[in-house]
């Protein structure tokens, strides 16, 4: 029972590093985001 929980906890643990990665992501991601948004569209992305 005690493996169980200490894994359960280990699974919560690397869980949380897991989503705290991808919130420290999604900053620099919006910001690529916007400027290609930003940026006129050529010839070639528009087909």
């Amino acid at each position: 029972m005690d493996f169980h929980r200490g894994e359960r906890t280990r699974v919560a643990e690397n869980f949380r590093a897991m989503v705290e990665h991808l919130t420290a992501l999604q900053g620099p991601v919006n910001d690529i985001a916007s400027r290609l948004d930003a940026q006129p569209a050529t010839a070639e992305m528009r087909m």
